[in-house]
This record gives C-alpha cells, structure tokens and sequence, in this order.
C-alpha cells in the first residue's frame, strides 16, 4: 500500500497546476484549453502505446480489445473533457476561489460513494478523516472571492465534481478488468481514445489560427504531457494498489498542490486559515489510511466477509 499512496500523491500534486491553465491565458476560451490540452495528451499517449505494444506483447491483446477501446473512451469523455470543460468554465464565470473549494470536495465525495455502492461502512476513523478533510477544504480556501457567485458557475463547479468523483471509481474498475497491472498501458489507452474528442474541439476553437496561439502551446504542452499523461500513469499505479476508500482521500493532495500554485502565481503568502485546512487536510488523509487498516466495524466482521474496494 505504501508504493500506492506514493504514486497517488505524486499525481495530485502534478494535477494542482490543472487550476493555473484558465487563468495563465486569460482570454482563452475553455473550449481552447481543453481541446488543445487533449490533443497534445492524445499524440503523447499515441506514441506510449506504439512503445508498450512493441516492448510488452501482453499489452497487444488490450489494444485488440475494442471493449477495452469503448471502455477508455467513455473514460476519457467523463473524467477528461467533460470535467475539463466544467472547471474551466466555473472558474472563468465565477472565479477561482468558490470551484478550486466545491472541486476540492472529491476526496470526501469518492470514498462516500465507494462506501454507499459497496455496502461498505468503515469505522470511526474514517468518517472522522472525512469531516477533518472536509473541514480542511473549506478553511484552505476560504479567503474574498475574486469573481461573482451566480447560478451558472456553481452548478459547473458540482457538475466537475460528481463527474470526476465518478471517473475515479469507474476508472479503478475498468483498469482492473481490462488492463490489470498495465498503468501506463490503460492511461495511453484513454489518451488516445480521447484524440479525436480533443481534435474535434481543437478545430472548433479554430485550429492554428485561433487567438492567443503562441500563449496555449506551452500550456497544453503542460497540462496534456505532464498533467493528463504522465499524472494518469502515476494515478493508474495508484489505483491498481489502493482501495477505493484510501485513493479518495489522496485527492487531497491536488487540493493542496492547486493553493500552493495558486497562492505562488498570485505572490501572496498563505493566511492562517490556509495554513490551518491545510494541517486539517493532511491529518484527515492520515486517519483515513490507519482507518482502513483496522479492523472492519462489527456487522462485517461477524458476517466473516472481507469488503471489497469499489474500484
């Protein structure tokens, strides 16, 4: 498990610059982003697969699967696009502050579901982490807001939420169904699925001769390779070793790494209550680790059955 909350934490810390792209290139649509962010993903999870069907021949009958194929697509429609576009958009129509806080959300909100789906109900030690974490999340965030709640950009702000509470777990079952052990395989496999989605709002945004070119390349060159391809691998590695209820909680670690980007982009020092969610955050995500590892609460240690993760 130790090798597994590495990976997961070294991919949400990779993924906190995801907050920075709206506001590096600010007259840049979100169509802009998203779709250029998806097509340099696309190419580099295109050349990863031509490697891995070469150096592994197990990988070959995956990438024959269109099951597989199908899977990764709706994947990458929900967990990337779809929630791409949501944050984008929530963060353009109503700040940065209120969405950075209702997204931070997703490290309470997976290991819910997972326990609701799997009938599963931890100690009190996780629900505990839950309520630090939850708490964390709102005082880290919590400082004036620099842009004007409306309707709109709120329900963006849930609708990339719930889609990516979804894709996580979704995610973690898909992988071990069709690309069990085989990370950087199941990532390229989304990534490439997902080309022609990218290609298509690339084009829509108005291809080469869209404004604002030269800024967006380094930007998708940022968040295409590192944050969706090199991120997903660590994340996939993450999931292959971690428990839905465990790997939720690790999204905290995105939470922190977007404040410190965006408190490090605005030049501003962090204020206490920052400092304090942040404490809170962490803490929480150690209780939810020691929390799995008791025992199980006592109407599932008497019906002699070990719960299953969700993923």
């Amino acid at each position: 498990m130790n090798l597994g909350l590495l990976y997961a934490i070294a991919a949400n810390l990779i993924w906190g610059l995801v907050f920075l792209g709206p506001i590096w290139v600010p007259g840049a649509t979100p169509v802009q982003i998203t779709g250029g962010r998806y097509t340099f993903y696309g190419v580099f999870a295109l050349l990863c697969l031509v490697w891995v069907w070469r150096r592994t021949p197990l990988s070959q009958a995956v990438i024959r699967n269109f099951r597989a194929w199908r899977s990764a697509a709706a994947l990458a429609l929900l967990g990337n696009f779809v929630y791409f576009l949501c944050v984008s958009a929530a963060v353009q129509s109503i700040g940065m502050v209120l969405p950075t806080m209702i997204v931070g959300m997703i490290p309470v909100t997976v290991p819910v579901i997972a326990c609701i789906v799997s009938r599963r109900w931890p100690n009190g030690w996780f629900w505990m982490a839950l309520v630090l974490m939850a708490g964390g999340i709102l005082l880290a965030n919590w400082r004036p807001l620099d842009g004007t709640p409306n309707a709109r950009g709120l329900l963006l702000a849930v609708m990339a939420l719930l889609c990516w509470s979804a894709y996580a777990l979704l995610n973690q079952r898909a992988m071990r169904r069709y690309a069990p052990a085989q990370s950087l395989l199941w990532a390229s496999l989304q990534g490439a699925a997902g080309l022609p989605f990218g290609l298509m709002l690339f084009a829509l945004a108005g291809g080469t001769a869209q404004p604002h070119l030269a800024e967006l390349l380094p930007v998708w060159l940022v968040l295409g390779v590192f944050c969706s391809g090199i991120a997903n691998v660590l994340w996939n590695l993450g999931s292959a070793r971690l428990p839905s209820t465990v790997l939720g909680p690790m999204i905290a670690f995105e939470t922190l790494s977007g404040l410190f980007c965006a408190w490090l982009y605005d030049g501003k020092p962090w204020p206490m209550t920052a400092w304090f969610g942040a404490m809170l955050l962490v803490t929480g995500v150690v209780l939810a680790v020691r929390g799995e590892k008791k025992p199980a609460a006592p109407a599932e240690a008497m019906s002699g059955m070990r719960a299953q993760p969700v993923g």
